[in-house]
């Protein structure tokens, strides 16, 4: 039991249900209808989906690590809960040693392409968090930075890493709409979940894109500009890969979400 207990909150320091749907979930999607531009049959993916994960994993624990240990005196401030209170710098910096350990070992595999892409996603956020950069408290660079990190990056990795792993040549058309589709998805995540942060950013005094305008201002420009710009982007992806298959699975997704909305009453965001 005390065994079960460690392990589960050594998932929640590491943020592992936070990125699990909302990062890869698309990147898993991305995946999937790659293989249908290459024209692989799904079951040749399985053992690349289990290198891809080894790959993606230790970034994004990496990520959790860093924006939390950067995050306490902040947090403190805001009276906002943060999952290394209770731990010593030392327990967050040997774990963050040994994602960065298990990264340099991934990109002892990698091209020159894909390991530009999956450096450059550490890179970022890397950025993104730690003084005296810390991107995350400069407004716009931020936002970009957030978006490219957990989304364009890795996702233009994931098509990158697959194109190598089947000795396939990168389709430029195909990977210029991924990276489209996953900046707007990007930048859509990261105004959200700014907007919802606003009063405990507001308190640390951590300056945001979403705190240096109103947010009524930023909602429009999420509703109004960066989700159609997403959703039309995403429209093309389909289009490219012409798969009847792809249709009728998105047909579903839809029904399924509007089926859940009716019978628990979950609210779309």
């Amino acid at each position: 039991m005390a065994r079960k207990v460690k392990i589960i909150s050594a998932l929640k320091t590491l943020r592992a249900s936070e990125w699990w749907a909302s990062k890869f979930g698309p990147i898993f999607g991305t995946v999937y209808a790659s293989a249908i531009i290459f024209d692989i049959p799904f079951s040749n993916l399985i053992y690349f989906i289990f290198f891809l994960l080894i790959a993606l994993a230790p970034g994004a624990c990496f990520v959790s690590l860093i924006n939390d240990l950067t995050d306490i005196e902040e947090d403190k401030r805001a009276g906002k809960r943060n999952r290394l209170e209770n731990h010593s710098k030392l327990f967050a910096i040997i774990l963050i040693f040994i994602c960065l350990s298990i990264g340099m070992v991934v990109s002892l595999f990698l091209s020159k392409l894909s390991f530009a892409l999956y450096f450059g996603a550490w890179v970022v956020f890397a950025c993104y968090s730690i003084p005296p950069v810390r991107l995350k408290d400069r407004g716009g660079l931020g936002v970009l930075a957030d978006a490219l990190g957990a989304y364009v990056f890795p996702q233009l990795f994931a098509v990158s890493l697959l194109a190598d792993w089947l000795l396939k040549e990168l389709d430029f058309v195909w990977i210029t709409v991924i990276g489209l589709w996953t900046f707007f998805l990007g930048l859509r995540g990261i105004l959200s979940h700014q907007i919802a942060d606003r009063e405990n950013d507001r308190k640390s005094g951590i300056k945001t894109f979403a705190l240096a305008y109103e947010k009524a201002s930023v909602q429009k420009l999420v509703k109004r500009l960066i989700f159609p710009a997403e959703l039309l982007v995403f429209g093309l992806i389909y289009v490219y890969t012409a798969s009847l298959t792809a249709v009728w699975f998105l047909g579903f997704y839809v029904l399924l979400t509007l089926l859940t909305r009716r019978i628990l009453e979950v609210e779309f965001v």
